[in-house]
């Protein structure tokens, strides 16, 4: 069991058991462990499931809908980085054959 800023992180159900008796049981400052992927991806998804609110369904389109530009924006960074790096290769290749070929 992991203590972060009064929440706890539990790693089996003897955490809680042991929780339980220690009357330090308070659910509201459990994150369990598969709560961390979900607020990786959306935190504020992760806020609304752990408070019980439920969006409607417009703005579940619209988060929908923002995740999924901000994935194709992501997968088209990684591309371009990647291309840069493939370019910088080819410069520096080239310098290289000009400066060496004297």
């Amino acid at each position: 069991m992991l203590n972060f800023n009064n929440f706890y992180i539990l790693n089996e159900i003897n955490d809680v058991i042991d929780m339980q008796k220690e009357s330090k049981f308070n659910s509201s400052l459990v994150i369990k462990s598969s709560e961390i992927s979900q607020y990786a991806y959306c935190p504020y998804a992760w806020w609304q499931q752990r408070n019980g609110v439920m969006p409607e369904t417009k703005e579940m389109a619209k988060g929908t809908d923002f995740h999924e530009d901000f994935m194709v924006r992501k997968d088209t960074a990684k591309f371009l980085n990647s291309a840069s790096y493939v370019v910088l290769a080819i410069i520096v290749i080239v310098l290289m054959y000009y400066f060496l070929r004297g």
